[in-house]
């Protein structure tokens, strides 16, 4: 790699070597300062999708109670021998106490992963409605054009609009589902 590296500057003069420096390492620092930042927030994240999290809820969940459950056992096959208990009563209560906070903490980790999906699905849906709205604004705009060409008055436009929308819309789905249907039978004959 790093010969690949000095094959670069092969033919270069200094001072272009120098200037390349100057360019580009900026460039690559800015590049593994976003990487570290990157790794760092999927280490925060943990990298886990909500499913992962939800069963990593309940895989929580259950071994505590396993825990709980032995202890529990314990105690009362000390109680039935007469046997001194009190150190697995203390235990227990500490096992409770950690078996609360672990379980607080997935279900914290699980409600931050589902608002960040939902407030990424929110964004790409914000996002797509904002392009669906340039398009149908610009497709009205050309609409209008063609009307104004055809000698059609601008003011009437406004009320047929709805209807040459709805056409424009039905010939785009009939238009996108031949051209589907074509693709698919092109490939079909190809093999």
């Amino acid at each position: 790699m790093s010969s690949d590296i000095l094959k670069l500057f092969e033919g270069l003069t200094f001072d272009q070597v120098q200037e390349f420096k100057r360019r580009i390492v900026p460039a690559l620092e800015q590049v593994r300062a976003e990487i570290v930042l990157s790794n760092q927030t999927e280490r925060n994240t943990g990298n886990m999708n909500t499913k992962h999290l939800k069963d990593h809820l309940e895989k929580v969940k259950q071994d505590n109670q396993k825990r709980i459950d032995g202890l529990t056992a314990q105690i009362e096959a000390r109680k039935s021998k007469g046997l001194d208990y009190a150190d697995l009563e203390k235990e227990l209560a500490q096992v409770k106490t950690t078996a609360a906070r672990s379980e607080e903490l997935a279900a914290r980790r699980l409600a931050d992963a589902e608002k960040a999906a939902q407030e990424q699905a929110d964004a790409e849906n914000s996002e797509r409605a904002g392009k669906a709205a340039v398009i149908d604004a610009k497709r009205k705009q050309s609409a209008l054009r063609v009307w104004i060409a055809q000698g059609g008055d601008p003011k009437e436009f406004e009320s047929a609009w709805a209807g040459i929308r709805a056409e424009l819309l039905k010939s785009a789905v009939v238009q996108g589902t031949a051209d589907r249907e074509k693709r698919t039978t092109i490939v079909g004959t190809s093999l």
